[in-house]
């Protein structure tokens, strides 16, 4: 009969490792991919902006992308900038009122460009969960 040992606190501890670089590789990766890939969403959305309807192209100037937390999660937003022009008929333009038409410029600059985005994102977000296993490797001297 063969007495076969394992010691498994080396299991647990590449268990941990890999947990502790997975939420280091979202945390950091994540926000930075999304950033990435939220740059085509503005480049359209400030191209299919209403020049006219604003005097001087103030909205196209005002439009900003933000990457924020929000309850544990990334979110990408692209909006206008605070306290600008923009800010208080943003919402008029893209939907319209009863008295005005509807100019939307967000939604189409959306859906003009997720897929885009979506392998933008992708590319981002897998050379840096690359770059988290390299570092892992070279620390455990692999």
């Amino acid at each position: 009969m063969i007495n076969v040992r394992l010691n498994t606190t080396q299991w647990k501890k590449i268990g941990t490792k890999l947990d502790r670089m997975a939420a280091r590789a979202e945390k950091a990766g994540n926000a930075a991919a999304i950033n990435k890939a939220s740059t085509p969403m503005l480049a359209a959305a400030k191209r299919m902006a209403p020049v006219r309807l604003v005097k001087g192209g103030r909205l196209k100037k005002s439009l900003v992308k933000r990457v924020k937390r929000v309850g544990g999660v990334v979110v990408g937003k692209i909006g206008i900038k605070p306290k600008t022009y923009g800010n208080r008929i943003l919402h008029l333009l893209e939907f319209g009122t009863s008295k005005m038409a509807a100019k939307p410029f967000l939604r189409p600059a959306y859906y003009q460009t997720r897929d885009e985005s979506k392998e933008i994102y992708k590319r981002e977000i897998w050379a840096d969960i690359q770059k988290h296993v390299r570092k892992e490797r070279d620390k455990a001297g692999i």
